[in-house]
């Protein structure tokens, strides 16, 4: 008896400034993606970005963005963030209650 391959994909979107995410659930993605991807880390846009341009494009890698997410979860006990950068561009997020 012969069997059809199973193959399934798998896509981490790049996250910008204004989404809101679930933090487990998007850890959970990245850790995937570190072990069997081949880049190291992700994107994240601001509200000032322009397709094809590096002004408000912001690279993370994935060990690092994981330990900013899992720290922001135990300081503010909250599942869901709303993705934001201050006024120096630097990531910033605030709790989203359910």
């Amino acid at each position: 008896m012969a069997y059809k391959y199973l193959n399934r994909s798998a896509v981490l979107e790049h996250l910008q400034e204004g989404q809101t995410i679930n933090i487990d659930e998007y850890i959970e993605k990245m850790q995937f993606f570190k072990k069997y991807g081949n880049c190291q880390g992700i994107y994240i846009t601001d509200s000032r970005y322009i397709e094809y341009a590096e002004i408000g494009l912001h690279y993370f890698k994935y060990d690092t963005l994981i330990k900013f997410f899992e720290d922001f979860k135990q300081r503010n006990h909250t599942k869901r963030i709303l993705i934001t950068f201050n006024k120096n561009h630097r990531l910033q997020c605030e709790p989203v209650q359910d």
